[in-house]
């Protein structure tokens, strides 16, 4: 990961945590997170099964590595040019709607040392129900959910 600068305070490549929600069963349901530095991955099973991979957080910092050995590599280069695909794909209004900002909030939104709540009056965004049936389908070529279930599913 290279030098940790000064200012970064809060971020420790070397802090993973395991937690399990309920009793590990057959028959009951229960559930267990995977979490760390530019990672976070959650399980619930129910009935001896897997039902459920979500929330899930994959990140890399940088994005891009602009130096060095690995110069030009991007560990989510596909997942990110087909999030980017898939909003010029959009109709003029449905971008306006998508498109929430024009920067960034620089920093992520939830985490550690953050009390976020989510306020369902204050929605933005584009709802699923807007979209056309081909923006819909998950697995449609222009789909990072189908690239990203994808990458869930080989693990």
């Amino acid at each position: 990961m290279g030098k940790r600068l000064p200012e970064d305070k809060f971020r420790n490549p070397k802090a993973y945590r395991i937690s399990i929600f309920g009793t590990p069963s057959d028959k009951e349901p229960w559930g267990w997170r995977f979490e760390g530095h530019h990672i976070s991955l959650h399980f619930s099973a129910a009935d001896g099964k897997l039902i459920g991979l979500t929330p899930e957080f994959l990140g890399a910092n940088p994005g891009k590595v602009l130096e060095g050995e690995h110069k030009d590599l991007q560990v989510f280069k596909l997942e990110e040019d087909l999030g980017r695909q898939f909003l010029l794909d959009l109709e003029a209004d449905q971008q306006k709607k998508a498109i929430i900002s024009d920067k960034t909030y620089g920093e992520i939104v939830s985490g550690t040392f953050k009390d976020v709540r989510l306020d369902k009056s204050k929605f933005e965004g584009m709802p699923v129900s807007e979209m056309n049936d081909s923006q819909k389908v998950p697995d449609a070529p222009h789909s990072g959910v189908s690239e990203q279930y994808g990458n869930t599913r080989s693990r």
